[in-house]
């Protein structure tokens, strides 16, 4: 049929519209997330790119479909589970390695075909898969910014991550050396050899025993035949207990309800209390109190009401639930819930809750189904079917086809049937398809001859690990800035849990690989939150696991999409000392700190008036769950201060709220001193004369001459000065921490240092120039508290 939409504008123009509608008779259509793909290789390699996935469904409602994939090139491999909803799995085979370099891309194509039922026989679709091989030269990367660990006092336990080097070029690079600077830091596993596109992953531990509390930072240097890369260590030893939430939010897309967990690094049980902040009616939480100890964490227990959120407009809705402790040095600690309603009428995807099922069983026994809750935001019919890796016919779901709303989800039943299956580890998916969106549950099958969850007999050795990823589906969607949990159960090959293994998540977008931890010495669930910088069709997220030199590492790879949004997004590791900018780096109470990320504000402002604001252009900022005074706000960066009444000694939570969202809480170290010396781009030290003329190499300091020097840092004072206001004059306030000078070397007395009269959060210290200093830009450093300041240069002339 035929149809013209005529469309006027204001000032009485007309334009038409052909519109043309199809009715196809009991005909359906294959939906594939993509058409096509591309990878790339460097000629040699000892490593292939990661695999790809493409999503396929139909258009027939609950009908399902099976189909067929052909590939006419040796160096592609491709799997399929022959039904839809499901996906089919694109990599690159072993003799693709063997291609020669090339300017033009190798082609090849995949045909997805399907064969049954009547209605889509002959319905077909194309996927082109294009692959560059080139010869790159050695390229050394490791993409971790930052490794940090944290201890309490009383607790003092070893601990230990990974450290990934990777050759990200073609040819051979040669490992030298991997070594810490300090001896609490310890550095093993060390490589001989990067092959082109290959990684390996050096282990990192620390053992906190014998040092005092404190704030402790290091560095690990490769070395290699291409040069060297330098990675940050930090250590925090909290002088009291504290506690985390992990992960530290989620993101709905229907009412649902679910948990974090509670932990703490202390030897005593601690008390806690969780509330939701105001502003968000549609979210509750049933565990309003709790305890949690070292060997066993606590649990929140939150949910979002249906009869709320059906009330709701559309669009996306921020939820904070807040856990306070009075026993923790660091409360309160945040939990994120993003919800969004969408549009009415609008296409919606769906989300299966759990996102990963593990089964436990015997050879020929049998293993109770799991249920799996089908969510989502508006009506849909929604398919499922199910693929293994490895064997066939072991995995099934039921019922096969089935309605959800978001008042009311979907229900289905996993089972498993293991006749005719030998001992090992089986993997699969069960996939769930509506509206041409496909989510998969990752399945993993052991079969031993042990009993359910239980210890196992003589005759089953532990060979390797087993990780199964629950709460991150295959065939994911994501979006920048929102949080995503992981969540990875780790067991050995016999079923016993994993609870001391070294888990580690990596991205193939390039997004900081973090390390996911367990709550509690009981527990085998490594969580951890994901918030998605970088966007792509085809993102993997790898988990890593490690343990004994015994044990063959456990991986558990899912890929999906990450899509753009206008949320605010904290760079990692992005809140840093003004004046003294290191990665890694602590800020005592009182400092100006500058807040990196993406969509911090819609526009560009600056606070006009003292006391400072703690809100600019609808931006504000949060640190340990007080409102920061802000100096200025822009979409990449916000000046604020570290608020007084924070008590050094631990790590605290930094969030953003914009008019586009909240950002995903960071964490920023809070230690007594931490002391930053005022520079030009130059090095030189901002400076003044008695006149108040800058100090500079054209108008040195001279010998004798009393000079000012600016800083941030300082800490607490004697004189209490309320956080983002000016500071006193009539009564200067002095750093409780006792502050020494050295110039070239030597030390320097110092005659004044303290708060800057009429200003905020800015320190001054005045000294006099030795009468014996040198002339020339002489190295400056400020120590306090066992802290040092970056090295700053003082232009001197006798």
């Amino acid at each position: 049929a035929g149809f013209t939409i005529t469309v006027t504008d204001a000032s009485g123009s007309t334009a038409s519209i052909p519109l043309s509608i199809i009715v196809k008779p009991n005909q359906a259509d294959l939906i594939l997330t993509s058409s096509s793909l591309a990878f790339s290789l460097a000629a040699g390699s000892a490593g292939l790119p990661t695999p790809a996935a493409v999503t396929v469904s139909s258009s027939v409602g609950s009908q399902l479909l099976s189909y067929s994939v052909t590939s006419p090139v040796s160096w592609l491999d491709v799997t399929t589970g022959g039904t839809t909803p499901g996906s089919i799995g694109v990599s690159l085979g072993p003799q693709a390695v063997t291609l020669a370099a090339s300017t033009t891309p190798y082609q090849a194509s995949i045909a997805v075909a399907c064969k049954a039922p009547a209605p889509c026989a002959g319905n077909s679709q194309t996927i082109q898969v294009s692959l560059t091989v080139s010869a790159p030269p050695p390229t050394l990367s490791v993409p971790t910014s930052l490794i940090s660990f944290s201890s309490t006092s009383d607790n003092p336990q070893p601990a230990a991550q990974t450290l990934t080097v990777r050759n990200t070029g073609g040819g051979s690079i040669g490992i030298r050396s991997i070594a810490a600077a300090d001896g609490w830091v310890a550095v093993s596993g060390t490589p001989g050899s990067l092959a082109a596109a290959t990684s390996s992953d050096v282990a990192v531990s620390v053992n906190p025993a014998g040092l005092p509390p404190g704030y402790y930072q290091s560095t690990i240097s490769v070395a290699t035949s291409i040069g060297s890369v330098t990675v940050p260590v930090a250590l925090l030893i909290a002088r009291g207990q504290t506690m985390n939430v992990s992960p530290a939010g989620a993101q709905f897309i229907a009412p649902g309800s679910s948990s974090f967990a509670v932990s703490t690094a202390g030897n005593s049980s601690l008390s806690w209390a969780a509330a939701v902040l105001s502003g968000s009616p549609w979210l509750s939480v049933s565990t309003p109190a709790g305890t949690s100890s070292g060997s066993s964490a606590g649990s929140v227990f939150y949910a979002i009401d249906p009869v709320a959120a059906a009330a709701l407009a559309p669009g996306t809705y921020y939820g904070i639930v807040a856990v306070s402790s009075g026993g923790a040095i660091n409360s309160p600690q945040n939990f994120e819930v993003v919800f969004t309603v969408p549009p009415a009428g609008s296409i919606t995807a769906l989300d299966p809750e759990p996102s990963g099922l593990l089964f436990l069983t015997t050879a020929g026994g049998t293993a109770p189904p799991e249920s799996v809750a089908v969510n989502t935001g508006a009506p849909i019919a929604w398919q499922a079917s199910v693929a293994t890796s490895v064997g066939s016919n072991w995995l099934s779901v039921g019922p096969a086809t089935g309605r959800a709303t978001p008042a009311s989800a979907g229900q289905s039943s996993v089972s498993v049937n293991t006749a005719g299956l030998a001992a090992g580890v089986y993997t699969g998916g069960v996939s769930y398809g509506a509206n041409g969106f496909v989510r998969t549950v990752n399945v993993t099958l052991i079969v031993q001859p042990v009993l359910p969850r239980a210890t196992p007999v003589s005759n089953c050795s532990p060979s390797k690990l087993v990780a199964t990823q629950t709460r991150l589906p295959a065939n994911f969607g994501a979006a920048i800035g929102l949080p995503q949990p992981l969540s990875i159960l780790l067991t050995d090959n016999c079923g016993n849990l994993i609870p001391d293994g070294k888990v580690s998540a990596t991205f193939s977008t390039g997004d900081a690989p973090i390390p996911l931890v367990v709550a509690d010495s009981q527990s085998s669930i490594y969580s951890g939150t994901w918030t998605p910088r970088t966007t792509g069709t085809q993102v993997t997220v790898t988990a890593t696991a490690l343990q004994a030199p015994s044990l063959a590492a456990g991986v558990s790879s899912v890929t999906g999409q990450v899509t753009q949004s206008s949320v605010p997004v904290l760079a990692p590791h992005g809140i840093l000392h003004v004046f003294a900018p290191g990665i890694g780096g602590a800020v005592a109470p009182g400092t100006i700190v500058q807040i990196f990320g993406t969509n911090l504000a819609n526009t560009t402002a600056s606070a006009t008036a003292i006391p400072l604001p703690t809100s600019l252009s609808g931006t504000s900022v949060t640190i340990a769950g007080r409102p920061a005074p802000l100096y200025f706000v822009s979409p990449a960066q916000i000046n604020a201060q570290v608020p007084f009444e924070v008590a050094p000694g631990a790590s605290y939570q930094v969030q953003v709220t914009s008019q586009q969202g909240v950002t995903t809480p960071d964490s920023v170290t809070i230690t007594a001193a931490a002391p930053g010396v005022a520079t030009l781009s130059s090095g030189l030290a901002i400076a003044q004369h008695p006149d108040g003329t800058l100090v500079n190499e054209t108008s040195p300091a001279r010998p004798g001459e009393f000079v000012v020097l600016y800083l941030a840092g300082l800490g607490g004072t004697d004189n209490s000065v309320a956080t983002g206001a000016a500071s006193p004059s009539a009564s200067l306030a002095k750093p409780v921490a006792p502050v020494t000078v050295t110039l070239n070397g030597a030390n320097v007395p110092v005659a004044f240092a303290g708060l800057t009269p009429g200003l905020v959060g800015l320190y001054q210290i005045n000294l006099q120039i030795p009468s014996g200093a040198p002339s020339g830009d002489l190295p400056l450093v400020v120590s306090q508290a066992g802290a040092t300041s970056n090295t700053a240069l003082l232009a001197i002339h006798q």
